[in-house]
């Protein structure tokens, strides 16, 4: 899954109120287990994690958690990383509002490398909590992207719309584009088929003469 591997580096990591030696060991095997994902998806198994960190699967346990946990904690990760990014855009004093919204807009391809279709199938198949931590992430954080749409559209820049109509059109076009069937359809990557629907959203937003 080497395409999930841009999102994965550099993410922040998650504190604990252990021993500093036992929160250490923690990040170690978070780490591990986010250069797992990258690598391999949903499917990497405790047994691939121990020996990538030398160590028995038992200190992983009592140092982290079960595998549902481990993988909670990464995607907990990356999307706090995608948080930061987007804060980092509507900050920039250097951008306009459309291009401010355009660039948060592309930031879903982020997004889709985290939960792509087989990640999304086997979440729901293997771990329900994974996956409804997944969903969650995926429906929520909109307010920065709906507060440039209601400031694009006062400035003019934009046609009127209801950013909320907004929300769900995008969100019904990211939910079909993370089903495995569809993506095929498509013969497009996640992230490819998102660019498409975000340059279609912006050709109906243009102001109309």
């Amino acid at each position: 899954m080497s395409a999930t591997m841009p999102v994965f580096y550099g993410l922040s990591r998650v504190g604990s109120d252990r021993t500093r030696v036992g929160r250490d060991l923690r990040d170690r095997v978070v780490e591990a287990a986010v250069d797992l994902y990258a690598e391999r998806g949903i499917r990497f198994t405790m047994d691939d994690l121990a020996r990538r960190l030398r160590m028995s699967k038992r200190t992983i346990y009592e140092q982290v958690g079960t595998k549902e946990e481990v993988l909670a904690i990464v995607i907990d990760d990356a999307f706090a990383t995608i948080t930061a990014r987007e804060a980092k855009i509507t900050s920039d004093p250097n951008l306009d509002t459309v291009t401010k919204l355009k660039r948060l807009l592309t930031v879903m391809s982020d997004r889709a490398e985290i939960a792509d279709p087989s990640v999304i199938r086997l979440a729901r198949e293997a771990y329900p909590a994974v996956y409804d931590r997944i969903v969650h992430h995926l429906r929520t954080g909109w307010e920065q992207t709906l507060a440039l749409v209601e400031e694009s559209v006062a400035e003019g820049r934009l046609r009127a719309v209801r950013a909320t109509v907004l929300r769900e059109i995008l969100l019904g076009a990211l939910d079909g584009l993370l089903r495995e069937d569809v993506i095929a359809e498509t013969g497009l990557t996640p992230e490819q088929a998102l660019g498409e629907v975000v340059d279609i959203v912006f050709a109906g937003l243009e102001p109309r003469p």
